[in-house]
């Protein structure tokens, strides 16, 4: 059998009235029993890092044409491109700490294992990744230069970088191990076949190594 119960509050401010609804439904068997919950998103998003107005700026509270970011269990990582830094936000923070200056970066990756931060940089006409650790320290090369171009995403597991390779319409993987990488979507020049890319800005591989590509043009 089922059971819904149902609450209703009423939250008034000197500004704002707020009429809050939840349904919780309690499915019952003999075999199991189960609490489903129904969740709604909230309309207004919360400034979280940078400026509330969306200026730029260079303090730690402000960024600069960012391109990337990722979250662990405690911090927020930001590459503040123009700013040419790595930022660390620390969880509830709004004003980061810099572990990386005096570098133009793109995409950036964590890898778990090593507790590292992979990232895209740009350095004279070449693109390469480095790899700091995520408190900060020296970076050292993973992938030397002359292999891809710029780079606004990146994915890093243990053995294994995915690199979006922009400008060459492509998505690579990168091996640690054989120092080589191999083309897994696009590079059959540009176009909008299935086989072909167009300028891919993003992507995201799941537990079974599917590649889901954000083929932005």
């Amino acid at each position: 059998f089922a059971s819904t119960d149902t609450t209703t509050t009423l939250t008034t401010t000197n500004e704002v009235t707020i009429l809050t609804t939840t349904t919780v439904m309690t499915m019952t068997s003999t075999a199991f029993s189960v609490n489903l919950s129904r969740l709604t998103w909230d309309e207004n998003g919360v400034t979280i890092a940078g400026a509330q107005n969306g200026e730029s700026g260079q303090n730690l509270g402000r960024l600069y044409d960012p391109r990337d970011l990722i979250v662990d269990d405690e911090n927020m990582y930001v590459s503040d491109t123009s700013n040419q830094r790595l930022l660390k936000f620390v969880n509830h923070s709004t004003e980061g700490q810099s572990l990386l200056t005096g570098v133009r970066l793109y995409g950036i990756a964590l890898n778990q294992k090593e507790q590292a931060i992979y990232f895209s940089q740009e350095s004279g006409s070449n693109e390469l990744i480095q790899r700091i650790n995520k408190n900060g320290g020296d970076p050292s090369i993973v992938v030397p230069g002359g292999r891809f171009t710029r780079s606004y995403s990146l994915l890093a597991f243990e053995d294994s970088i995915y690199i979006c390779d922009t400008s060459n319409h492509r998505v690579i993987l990168w091996s640690n191990i054989d120092r080589n990488f191999t083309v897994v979507a696009g590079g059959n020049c540009v176009g909008s076949e299935s086989d072909q890319l167009r300028a891919p800005e993003g992507i995201f591989v799941d537990e079974n190594r599917n590649v889901y590509v954000a083929d932005t043009f």
